[in-house]
């Protein structure tokens, strides 16, 4: 009886460990994942910062561009009087 309840025992250890190495597990792949979900935002992010910027340094140089074009206008007006 002793060995069955010392086997019963060792088996019962046995398989607490593998629980709680599942358990385990099972945390970390749950944490990797929200670490590649957190990873793939901040490169989305850095994508859509990198294209706007990009967008909006366009826009600047086109404004630019606007604002030379009516200087050289005024300028030429003025003359003409």
């Amino acid at each position: 009886m002793k060995n069955t309840i010392e086997l019963d025992h060792k088996v019962l250890q046995k398989n607490l460990e593998l629980i709680k190495a599942l358990q385990t597990m099972d945390r970390l792949l749950t944490e990797n994942i929200d670490l590649k979900a957190q990873l793939n935002t901040a490169i989305d992010t850095m994508t859509w910062t990198k294209n706007a910027n990009k967008q909006k340094d366009e826009i600047i140089e086109e404004l630019n561009v606007k604002l030379d074009n009516y200087a050289d206008e005024i300028v030429s007006l003025t003359q003409r009087e």
